[in-house]
């Protein structure tokens, strides 16, 4: 291609340069304007008060599951499991709604939530939903990293248990427990286990924050502990409580065993005599099917991000095409003399040989 075809091109070539560095502009713009709005509250004392006609029924069906993090396609398969189910009433959610408690992601999950399902939603904060010890922006999404409500005949206790369970959180468990009808069952959810039922492993509460909860815990008329955490399905007993342990959400899991190491969440069944835990599991735990799900979510969220990039790439690649058509040989208009620079590359390979 010699240097005035090229040049004839370069009109068309700055058109289009200039269109990308346009709508890169706009779509930094929208990525600007998401980052700075703020995240639209989903408040638990909404989802409290939607579920208090529950209150007094017989039998209640509750979806309890965590540890999605990032992995957001897992989470809205299991909240649109969730939604299509008519025994499912509500949606208990047991941390690590994030990965990096950052606001943007914040955002993803509650339009996830808000588009996928309208059944009430109750999160605990986990330990990736904080940071430097801080449940701040959990709290301005969610309203409360603790609270309790009354379902089917038990009080349930919401526990923050991610930054140690120091004296003012136990405390308030004391001040609950005290208020407690002593013939009223108790079921509690926490993030972090009391133990890890994995051999050798300690993926859990320490001994002195465990033996604390204990103290408060030992009279009470706890009938059930629900935690996260390990990404995984355990059911043990604590204390002479049951115990059950969800983490399957999304999160690599930490159990390669086949009763314990799959994606999953929660069907259980409260009725006034009993508790009864269904885990379901997703997608057969097929691996390569998840990565699609999450991958698709991510486009469907991200894409003007993933737009702005390939702006950003195209435009970079133009760049240097027209930086590389500027150095050409011949750097006069009209210069009809400059020579072809793929024959002139082609004179030299011929010389060369003809001298060896």
């Amino acid at each position: 291609m010699d240097r005035q075809k090229l040049h004839r091109q370069l009109p068309v070539k700055r058109f289009l340069i200039a269109v990308l560095i346009v709508s890169s502009i706009i779509l930094a713009g929208i990525e600007i304007r998401e980052m700075l709005s703020p995240v639209t509250m989903l408040n638990v004392n909404d989802s409290i008060a939607r579920i208090k006609p529950l209150a007094t029924r017989k039998e209640v069906c509750i979806a309890i599951f965590g540890d999605n993090k990032n992995f957001t396609g897992t989470f809205a398969d299991i909240l649109n499991r969730c939604q299509i189910d008519p025994e499912i009433e509500a949606v208990i959610h047991t941390g690590d709604l994030v990965q990096n408690n950052k606001p943007e992601e914040y955002r993803d999950v509650c339009e996830i939530i808000r588009k996928t399902c309208n059944k009430p939603f109750l999160p605990i904060v986990g330990n990736h939903d904080i940071s430097k010890n801080s449940t701040k922006i959990f709290e301005n999404v969610f309203g409360s990293s603790h609270y309790t409500f009354k379902l089917s005949g038990r009080l349930w206790i919401c526990l923050n248990d991610v930054t140690g369970l120091p004296q003012s959180e136990l405390q308030w468990l004391k001040t609950v427990l005290k208020k407690n009808d002593p013939e009223l069952p108790v079921i509690i959810i926490m993030h972090i286990p009391p133990i890890d039922p994995r051999p050798g492993k300690k993926h859990c509460l320490d001994d002195r924050v465990v033996n604390n909860l204990k103290k408060y815990l030992k009279k009470a008329p706890i009938e059930h502990i629900f935690a996260g955490h390990i990404h995984a399905f355990f059911q043990d007993y604590w204390a002479g409580i049951r115990l059950t342990i969800t983490g399957g959400g999304g999160g690599r899991l930490m159990s390669k065993g086949l009763q314990h190491g799959f994606y999953h969440y929660l069907k259980v069944y409260i009725t006034p005599d009993r508790i009864r835990v269904i885990p379901v599991s997703i997608r057969d735990n097929n691996f390569l099917l998840k990565i699609i799900d999450n991958t698709t979510q991510i486009i469907r969220n991200e894409w003007p991000e993933i737009l702005l990039l390939c702006n950003c790439l195209l435009s970079l690649v133009i760049l240097v095409f027209l930086w590389r058509v500027n150095r050409l040989p011949g750097e006069e208009k009209g210069d009809d003399s400059a020579p072809n620079p793929v024959s002139y590359r082609f004179v030299r390979m011929k010389k060369r040989r003809a001298d060896q």
